[in-house]
């Protein structure tokens, strides 16, 4: 993505070596629109992996970047308001505990902008 530190790469270049010596590497996500709010649409975002940007990058990748997402193409504003910054959210969190290993799940609501450009569009 052209302005963004990061980029993606064909599935055939995984292995390839980059200019700094590093390779490239397998990024996944699985996408399922959640719902559609006119120009707009709320989307789940799963990845498979854990690559620096990787949601950002794989929506901007196939023409839907996120919202207030400036360095991977997504607008500064929406219905003439300004948006702070990008609107990804991690609603769900799942991972092992550092200190005991044991599963642990945390949840978060939407932020404050994010509610509200839901609820105009709804």
């Amino acid at each position: 993505m052209r302005g963004g530190r990061w980029r993606t790469y064909p599935l055939a270049a995984v292995g390839e070596r980059l200019p700094g010596g590093s390779r490239v590497k397998l990024a996944m996500t699985e996408i399922a629109v959640q719902q559609r709010l006119g120009a707009i649409s709320l989307v789940e975002a799963r990845p498979q992996t854990g690559r620096t940007h990787q949601i950002r990058l794989h929506l901007a990748a196939i023409g839907h970047p996120l919202l207030g997402d400036t360095r991977y193409g997504g607008a500064s504003t929406y219905q003439s308001q300004q948006l702070p910054h990008h609107l990804l959210h991690a609603a769900q969190l799942s991972l092992q505990h550092p200190a005991t290993g044991k599963p642990l799940q945390l949840s978060a609501p939407p932020p404050a902008i994010m509610q509200q450009i839901m609820e105009q569009n709804r």
